[in-house]
């Protein structure tokens, strides 16, 4: 069974939480594992999150050598199991692979997004999304179809839950006149943009190409905020050859900084929905 919830955060919680109880009970890393009989590398990659599926029987053992017990323990031990169910996203491994950012974005209490160049995936038409796949000659027709599902499946984080996340996008003016398809595919999204700004829990804001140069010209990014004050927030970048969770405490507050300067180049939401409709016209 799959579910909208998030394995990747609880798992990410808890692997932050292993690593404050060792250094509360004065273990390095290695004199851990020596004491529990484990490889070098284990509890390192318990540390690093970089696990699918917590064992809760060693997980036992090792809370019980730093003497956590009690209900401190089977929160954790809960805290384990939640974090072993399969996030919705298994089901297109072929496109997230691990899906490290689609587990944390399905769990995020707000999403802000900076596009200068796309539309942001949650906010994408099919056709939209296709002839943006088509356009880039890296996939054939059953690739394209697949990732197009993928991409439809992950919006429903943004309606499909009675907490679904703020969502605030900031976009470029450009954005609106490059043409992936059509007209009628372009007419399409930014109708769908429109509607979209009209949601409680969504705004949109355009950046006008008037502005001149402004901070967020460096590229696009994503900022995941958690509802649990003990899950920080993350950076994502998506870049030609990689894509990076930034999670450090000084790289979270650049790009807060720089949310807040692209949001203040942008004009408001309603005025942003009627620069798109003017534009929709334009397309007709």
């Amino acid at each position: 069974m799959t579910s909208l919830r998030s394995p990747s955060v609880r798992r990410r919680r808890l692997a932050a939480e292993l690593r404050r109880l060792r250094e509360q009970a004065g273990y390095t890393a290695e004199q851990a594992s020596l004491k529990l009989g484990w490889s070098k590398g284990r509890l390192n990659r318990w540390e690093a999150n970089q696990w699918t599926r917590p064992d809760i029987s060693a997980l036992r053992d090792l809370l019980n050598l730093y003497k956590v017990s009690g209900q401190h323990q089977e929160a954790l031990l809960d805290l384990a199991r939640s974090s072993r169910q399969k996030g919705w996203w298994t089901e297109y491994r072929d496109v997230f692979g691990e899906g490290a950012f689609v587990g944390l974005e399905a769990e995020a209490s707000t999403i802000r997004s900076y596009q200068p160049v796309v539309i942001p995936g949650l906010l994408q038409t099919a056709a939209y999304a296709q002839a943006l796949m088509v356009g880039a000659r890296m996939y054939d027709a059953t690739e394209v179809e697949r990732r197009v599902q993928a991409r439809l499946a992950r919006q429903a984080v943004l309606r499909q839950r009675e907490d679904a996340p703020q969502f605030w996008a900031i976009i470029e003016e450009a954005v609106l006149y490059r043409m992936i398809g059509d007209s009628g595919v372009m007419a399409e999204q930014l109708k769908a943009l429109v509607d979209a700004n009209e949601q409680p829990n969504v705004n949109i804001q355009i950046i006008l190409n008037s502005f001149g140069a402004h901070a967020g010209l460096g590229g696009q990014f994503v900022i995941l905020d958690f509802p649990n004050e003990q899950d920080s927030s993350v950076v994502y970048l998506d870049t030609p050859t990689e894509r990076l969770l930034l999670e450090k405490r000084e790289q979270i507050a650049r790009y807060n900084l720089l949310f807040q300067h692209v949001s203040g180049a942008a004009i408001s939401p309603s005025e942003s929905t009627l620069f798109m409709r003017d534009r929709i016209e334009q397309l007709r």
